[in-house]
């Protein structure tokens, strides 16, 4: 039997979250290695296609992203056209292929997304100070453990201590501290460890 996965934005996420981010469509990309996908190029009209999904770029310009996404004409020419990441919509779908596995390339993605995030936390708690540390979480200005978050971005991941603060009846998040690594320093670390960069 042939079949596949669709990846969906808010796989990635704790949160529901439906649009795509640069982060989450960078290793998506990479899962796919040229793999065609069905890609819904604007989730406003509806509009898709199918397409190789070869990198990201930063909008010129703009401080969004785009991906780069070859489809094949009718003609049998490869045409190559920039997409805004913001704007697909949330599900791309690896086509099947006969004998393949292109349901592997949801885990894959997932797997790799969540390691890199799992990596930069690691990075961060090795950066801070005992003191300020109990049983791995950073200790906010109230003595209070914080959970770790880590984003997965284009070029960084982003790595946030977040407590839960409660004022009367409402709670609400707050970040205790944050950290942007660049991918080359967390690659970087990782060969010191011997892991693949």
């Amino acid at each position: 039997m042939t079949g596949t996965c669709t990846v969906l934005a808010r796989d990635f996420t704790s949160h529901g979250q439906t649009r795509w981010t640069a982060g989450m469509m960078r290793h998506l990309i990479h899962a796919l290695d040229g793999h065609q996908v069905l890609l819904t190029t604007n989730a406003s009209s509806g509009f898709t296609v199918v397409a190789r999904l070869l990198r990201l770029r930063r909008t010129p310009g703009y401080g969004t992203h785009q991906v780069l996404a070859e489809t094949q004409l009718d003609d049998g020419r490869t045409q190559r056209t920039w997409y805004p990441v913001f704007a697909a919509g949330e599900a791309v779908t690896p086509l099947p292929t006969q004998g393949g596995d292109a349901g592997r390339i949801k885990w894959a993605a997932l797997d790799s997304y969540r390691d890199e995030a799992s990596r930069a936390v690691d990075q961060v708690r090795a950066q801070c100070s005992p003191d300020e540390l109990h049983n791995g979480f950073l200790l906010d200005e109230r003595g209070l453990c914080c959970n770790w978050e880590a984003t997965p971005m284009a070029e960084s991941v982003h790595v946030r201590a977040v407590s839960r603060v409660r004022d009367g009846q409402h709670s609400y998040e707050r970040t205790a501290r944050s950290w942007s690594l660049p991918l080359e320093e967390l690659a970087a670390t990782d060969t010191e460890k011997g892991l693949p960069a």
